[in-house]
């Protein structure tokens, strides 16, 4: 078998190109060096022959009847294989790397530092939501001689991954956005999160590096020292050398940023307190790079999510707010009282279910319904777990997705604001694709 040199001389002489899925090999990756990754259901190594012959260089599998020619490289483990191959190239890798993860925002805030860092340096950032044992090493194959900042996002449904990951990347740089009820079903309680996640504090402390804290978060505040140099303070709307005075929060994030005598426009088509807290996460760690406000005030105006987050779309005469990319109870507390508080009237709340809460699921859910029915606004949920909710108000339930679009195509809306939230399971974007079509 070859060793981790001589694969890693295969990389490169593939040009840095890796693919794992062979209906994702084109003409633009064509002689990349395939992983044939295997999962619970399949078997990666029956793939590697169609990589080959769809003029991938090499192939990388882990079951020797599959290795046929000197085309196909044989290893102890394909998975392995390639986390250790990323770890290597990130060694290699003389910018700063920093890494992301909390329990909601992760890849908002990802997305935020990444348009402010790009104002003055070369930026790497996950794409999407490669955050895994499988998208990180992935994303970290991709760092270029050019890059300046590497700034990727880590994901964790069970003890033990985040550090996982962090052994991988080797960051220089953390920030943890928040901590809050996600994948309790995983993690066993809010507790277990806050272990899980501060674990990448733990490896970022280890290595007397830099630590993006935000102290609005009790178990964060009180994990760290912050009189140490390396701890960089923010809360939700205030940092080192800026603050924010916020006029409105919904339907678009607005108000002044402020440094000194100097003063800039916030207006964000990001909605939320919730998300006045990424951006001024992100703000901070473009400052702290050098990135001056004034370019990076209007990177934040400028950007506008899709991928069902946190989006705006206007359909007829009704302003749809879809953020159904996923849910946990946090997050969905945050954007209910949002829109709740911004006043108003004829608006829709149209909620699906929460995944990976464990046993006290029904509880969270019920605990999310008397929250909304403390607003006066139309209420429909759809779900298993909503199902099980009760409430003396009159609402609507939908057991199902097809049940709740049955009922959504058929029926004339009057509401003049829908926000429509859901884990990403629920796939609650469909009814907008639905009202689209008419």
């Amino acid at each position: 078998m070859k060793t981790l040199t001589e694969i890693y001389e295969l990389y490169q002489e593939c040009g840095g190109e890796v693919v794992t899925d062979t209906r994702k090999i084109d003409s633009e990756n064509q002689g990349a060096l395939f992983f044939a990754l295997s999962g619970p259901n399949f078997n990666g190594n029956t793939f590697a022959e169609e990589a080959i012959q769809k003029a991938c260089r090499y192939a990388i599998v882990d079951d020797p009847s599959f290795a046929k020619d000197k085309q196909y490289i044989l290893v102890d483990n394909v998975l392995v294989c390639l986390q250790q191959l990323a770890q290597y190239h990130r060694s290699q890798f003389s910018g700063s790397m920093l890494a992301i993860t909390g329990s909601n925002g992760k890849t908002t805030t990802k997305e935020l530092i990444k348009v402010c860092l790009s104002k003055q340096y070369s930026v790497l950032a996950t794409s999407g939501n490669l955050n895994n044992h499988i998208g990180v090493p992935l994303t970290l194959l991709m760092l270029r001689d050019d890059h300046d900042i590497a700034v990727i996002e880590m994901g964790t449904n069970n003890p033990g991954e985040i550090m996982a990951l962090a052994k991988i990347a080797n960051p220089d740089a953390a920030l943890i956005t928040s901590i809050g009820k996600a994948h309790l079903e995983g993690l066993g309680s809010l507790q277990g999160v806050a272990t899980e996640k501060l674990s990448l504090f733990d490896y970022i402390r280890s290595r007397q590096a830099l630590m993006f804290a935000n102290i609005d978060s009790s178990y964060v505040e009180n994990f760290v020292d912050l009189d140490t140099d390396n701890v960089i303070v923010y809360n939700q709307n205030s940092s080192l050398g800026f603050s924010i005075e916020v006029n409105s929060v919904f339907p678009i994030l607005k108000g002044q940023i402020k440094s000194g005598s100097n003063s800039y426009a916030l207006e964000s088509s990001l909605f939320g307190q919730h998300n006045l807290s990424n951006i001024t996460a992100a703000l901070t760690v473009g400052f702290y790079f050098g990135v001056p406000l004034s370019d990076m005030y209007t990177a934040v105006n400028r950007l506008k999510l899709q991928n069902n987050r946190t989006e705006t779309i206007q359909i007829g005469e009704t302003q749809y707010y879809l953020d159904a990319y996923n849910a946990n109870p946090s997050s969905m507390i945050e954007v209910i009282k949002a829109f709740g508080d911004a006043g108003g009237d004829s608006k829709m709340l149209i909620l699906g279910d929460m995944f990976e809460l464990g046993e006290n699921e029904v509880l969270e859910h019920q605990a999310i319904v008397d929250l909304a029915i403390q607003y006066d606004w139309d209420i429909v949920l759809v779900g298993s777990i909503f199902h099980q909710t009760a409430t003396s108000k009159e609402i609507k339930k939908f057991l199902t997705f097809e049940d709740l679009n049955m009922w959504f195509r058929k029926t004339a809306l009057i509401n003049n604001e829908i926000l429509i939230k859901g884990s990403r399971g629920m796939g609650l974007e469909r009814l907008i694709a639905e009202r689209r079509l008419g």
